[in-house]
């Protein structure tokens, strides 16, 4: 069976207990196992005290007897087979030999220091400068950037390793699936080029302050008179709108309104609000004002927002007529993290790369 090299080292990392047996690892690791062994990635296990039976299909256990390790079949007619000590040899993989091979391919001075979402693998030079080299087990944007904050007076260089993922390069994180190098009996990462996305300094985030103080996955907020979407889903603010416009939008107008409504109640609660309240508190900065709410068409309307609001736009509000209260809106301005955790991996990669749109 012929095994992805990238796919295969990103499963290992990820499920380090697993064992194989011999057998499994010739199989799975092909032409790179002295390289995974040599590497000390690949590492004996305790023998396994059950074998596969080719009879049934199944595993059972084995047992000692005379000297002898028996496997038997309860299935009818089936004798019982003779396993050697050898069969039941199994490896596993050994994440700090994985650490150890990123400090000798980055050249990384200092001990490693490995937690459960996060190790800290040394010291690099980067540009002729010291950067702190840390490896993360969580890909999530959130939680590269919070790695960034943590550390930011280290200058961190984030690795992590994804072949589902694109970077979405920030400067100062690097994916090592988009640089390894496969070769026949050998893997290595081409660390030029990997450092080559690194800038000089890790620049202080867009709204840096804000994002540290927020406790919700993704925030609708008016900061400095813009509409902007922030929080730690999104890793940085984005604006709401696509361009600056010269004048003010029907979209913009509600979105405001809504937002002072709501600026007094709890960010991830949703609340109603009929026509009639809208209209009294309504945001028309026009000269020659005149109201929007009769006539919005808001699947119209929501053109001039960028990709990435217009995407999120319904999980922050819903609408409909009603006969005797017009326009109905029931909105909330943020998203927590625990919703944002309950949206499926694709609702939270579309959201994610609509920001690059």
């Amino acid at each position: 069976m012929k095994t992805n090299p990238a796919h295969l080292l990103t499963e290992m990392v990820l499920h380090p207990s697993t064992s194989l047996s011999q057998q499994e690892a010739d199989q799975f690791l092909g032409s790179h196992r002295s390289f995974f062994q040599d590497t000390s990635m690949i590492v004996d296990a305790p023998s396994r005290k059950w074998a596969n039976c080719l009879s049934c299909g199944k595993t059972h256990e084995v047992t000692p007897l005379n000297g002898l390790l028996i496997l038997s079949c309860s299935e009818q007619g089936v004798e019982d087979v003779i396993i050697t000590a050898d069969e039941l040899k199994s490896v596993r993989f050994n994440l700090s030999g994985f650490h150890s091979w990123l400090q000798s391919l980055f050249s990384l001075q200092g001990n490693i220091e490995a937690s459960e979402d996060k190790v800290l693998l040394g010291q690099g030079t980067v540009n002729g400068k010291q950067r702190l080299f840390i490896f993360s087990q969580d890909n999530s944007p959130q939680a590269r950037v919070k790695l960034c904050q943590d550390h930011r007076a280290n200058q961190p260089v984030i690795l992590y390793l994804s072949t589902t993922l694109n970077n979405h390069n920030q400067g100062y994180d690097i994916n090592l699936t988009e640089y390894l190098v496969v070769q026949e009996n050998n893997l290595s990462i081409d660390v030029s080029s990997a450092l080559g996305v690194i800038e000089d300094t890790v620049l202080p985030l867009e709204n840096d302050t804000q994002l540290t103080s927020s406790n919700f996955a993704i925030e609708l907020k008016l900061t400095d008179d813009k509409i902007v979407l922030t929080g730690t889903a999104l890793g940085s603010s984005y604006p709401a709108f696509k361009a600056k416009k010269k004048r003010s939008t029907a979209i913009s107008r509600l979105l405001r309104t809504l937002l002072k409504l709501h600026e007094s109640d709890k960010e991830t609660t949703p609340k109603t609000y009929k026509q009639s309240v809208l209209e009294a508190n309504y945001i028309d900065p026009r000269k020659n004002k005149q109201n929007d709410l009769a006539q919005m068409d808001l699947s119209q309307d929501k053109r001039p927002l960028s990709n990435l609001c217009s995407s999120l736009l319904p999980y922050f509000f819903t609408h409909r007529y009603d006969k005797d209260d017009g326009l109905v809106i029931e909105f909330k301005s943020a998203i927590s993290q625990e919703d944002w955790n309950g949206l499926s991996d694709s609702e939270k990669q579309k959201i994610l790369a609509s920001k690059a749109e």
